[in-house]
């Protein structure tokens, strides 16, 4: 409407042009005084005025129509109308001054100086007080007005729209956009705790809620790249005494409860940057980031022999635990690398264990230097490998009832060059660990062959034996070869066994290490299970080990006499054993009393030095030519 309003005002303006040009030839003269150029350009600027009325009146009515079309109830209706009527008047009070112009453009310059006759008419037609001037005006003041109404209207058509428009988005927000804000809040927090709660579960042991072994792994390896050599670190290693048979012989109920009061134990008054780890089942770690005094440990250690002393009650049973503990500080027992800590500390800990467990030890630079001593062991190992300085004896397995022996264990003991006969518990492990356990393992399946043969070619009485038979050279399947090869050379395939130790066991190589004693059994070999109740095999995972035999390691039976939970395990051990058609081998019972206890359990079969000590090759052999001699009589 405001473009309307501006065309109705220029049509004002050209009828005032009009008027102001048409004066000019009334004033005192008039066209007689003007020269012909004047008159002709008076006449030509009325022809174009004429020609602009025209076009503007034609605009105006075109874009009325064009606003009550589009803009519709917008535009006043009756203003649209009164607009309209104004309009054709104004064109038909024009159309009589446009045929006037008409005919003076047709007129010449002498009829145009004709005078004020000529002009008059044109004169009464533009003048401010004539019909077309009214008309124009009342058309100016309706398109105002139209204007301003329109503009008003408007205005609360845009409130309204913008009314629905906060309308429809509030509408859209609580239908649609806050629930869905809600969920998305809602998601985000599911996540953060689900994230949290990985992230936890990912560093923690879901049993104590300690640190678990990543964490632990990632924490020292930290450690060990951002060494501080003015508080260098400390690394604390924890083991559980005798956690494995409290746990099989009580219930796993009982043995996580221990772990847990242990985790508990380890949580109280920690030194400034201490954190606690379990890295194991009954093995735990203290890593201490900053360690300002070296006394301040030893008495940390102290408190926290003590506080794991302490007796449990459970279900009405009270349960006494014990730990021994290693320690190494970085830079002082050993270097900053984490292998050196580990070694340095469970160096600490062996000890401790070997002393009796129960206490605590700090790995000093003593301990250090007697690596070199080992190292020369080491050495000194490797070389009676090659020179076969090994040499085999056999001990009794005694059946108690009868004092008869009724098979032999080849046991091996290494020529020492300075140290002489060392027995094999002495030096097994330095083998393993040097991978030279297969190649000796060789040499004594050899040297029993041997003994086998002079046996067979005197026809003396022979009675079972086993050799034990390491891990690396069992899973390699040599050690099938060996055995299988020796058996076919004897009578009966069972005169030759295998033991293999409990501690093969673990999660790593179960199937493996079972698999390959499958084969010993359908080849008519026994297989042993020695050093049971070192591992942490129970009687349940004990089911799924093909075996025939099942030797009772002296942890279980050096206290048996003493501990009423040890009497109940081994109790469980002998009714098992005889419920699935095994054997049960009680070793290095050493006490009268200790035997008498066993003997009570149920235990039949015994091996010990103290009951019958190890015998030579020859000794077994003149033994079984006694027995020949004594038979033929």
């Amino acid at each position: 409407m405001l473009e309307s309003s501006s065309v109705s005002y220029e049509l004002r303006i050209a009828l005032d042009q009009s008027n102001e040009q048409l004066s000019l030839l009334f004033e005192p003269g008039g066209a007689l005084n003007y020269s012909d150029r004047i008159l002709r350009n008076i006449r030509n600027d009325f022809v174009s005025t004429s020609a602009q009325f025209t076009l503007l009146t034609e605009r105006l009515q075109s874009l009325l129509d064009d606003q009550f079309k589009t803009l519709g109830s917008l535009v006043p209706a009756d203003k649209y109308q009164k607009i309209s009527a104004e309009i054709y008047n104004i064109d038909d009070i024009w159309s009589e001054y446009q045929q006037r112009i008409k005919e003076i453009e047709s007129y010449n310059i002498n009829t145009l100086r004709a005078g004020n006759k000529l002009w008059e008419p044109l004169d009464a037609s533009v003048a401010h007080n004539s019909s077309l001037a009214t008309s124009i005006t009342a058309l100016n003041h309706l398109v105002y007005q139209s204007s301003i109404e329109q503009n008003q209207r408007l205005a609360v058509l845009y409130v309204v729209m913008l009314i629905l428009a906060i309308g429809i988005v509030w509408a859209i927000w609580f239908s649609t956009l806050k629930p869905l804000a809600k969920r998305l809040e809602s998601s985000y927090q599911e996540i953060v705790c689900k994230n949290t709660r990985l992230d936890y579960q990912a560093n923690h042991d879901a049993l104590t809620g300690l640190y678990n072994r990543a964490a632990f792994n990632s924490r020292i390896t930290h450690l060990e790249a951002t060494k501080n050599t003015n508080l260098p670190y400390c690394l604390v290693l924890i083991d559980l005494d005798n956690f494995k048979i409290t746990n099989d012989s009580m219930g796993h109920n009982i043995g996580d409860s221990i772990l847990q009061k242990v985790a508990a134990d380890m949580l109280e008054n920690p030194l400034a940057g201490e954190c606690a780890y379990r890295i194991g089942g009954d093995e735990y770690a203290l890593l201490i980031d900053r360690l300002d005094d070296e006394i301040d440990l030893k008495s940390r250690l102290v408190q926290l022999l003590e506080v794991i002393r302490e007796p449990i009650e459970i279900e009405q049973v009270q349960l006494h635990t014990s730990c021994s503990i290693g320690a190494a500080i970085a830079g002082i027992s050993c270097g900053y690398d984490q292998k050196e800590m580990f070694a340095a500390a469970d160096k600490a800990l062996y000890s401790v264990k070997k002393s009796g467990r129960n206490g605590f030890q700090l790995c000093s630079k003593a301990q250090q230097q007697n690596q070199s001593e080992k190292d020369r062991q080491d050495d000194d190992l490797s070389k009676s490998v090659d020179l076969k300085k090994f040499n085999v004896f056999y001990q009794p397995i005694i059946d108690i009832t009868t004092q008869n022996i009724v098979a032999y264990e080849a046991r091996v003991h290494w020529q020492h060059p300075t140290l002489g006969q060392l027995q094999q518990e002495n030096w097994i492990d330095d083998a393993s660990r040097l991978s030279l356990d297969t190649k000796i393992t060789k040499q004594v399946i050899q040297t029993i062959e041997k003994h086998f043969k002079y046996w067979l070619k005197q026809d003396m009485k022979i009675l079972p034996m086993t050799v034990d038979i390491g891990q690396s050279i069992l899973l390699s399947g040599e050690a099938y070869t060996l055995v299988t090869n020796l058996s076919e050379n004897l009578p009966v395939s069972s005169y030759i066994g295998i033991e293999v130790s409990e501690l093969m066991f673990n999660e790593r190589s179960f199937d493996a290490v079972t698999e390959q004693l499958a084969r010993f059994i359908q080849a008519g070999i026994p297989v042993t299970i020695d050093h049971y109740g070192r591992g942490h095999s129970s009687l349940l995972q004990l089911r799924k080990i093909p075996f025939d035999t099942l030797k009772v390691d002296k942890k279980l039976t050096l206290q048996a006499d003493k501990d009423k939970s040890l009497q109940t395990y081994i109790s469980s051990l002998v009714a098992f054993t005889e419920g699935v058609g095994k054997t049960l081998i009680c070793q290095d019972v050493q006490s009268a009393k200790g035997r008498q206890t066993l003997i009570e359990l149920g235990c039949r079969y015994m091996q010990s030095r103290h009951i019958s000590t190890v015998l030579t090759y020859d000794a077994i052999s003149e033994s079984m030519d006694d027995s020949m001699k004594s038979e033929t009589a």
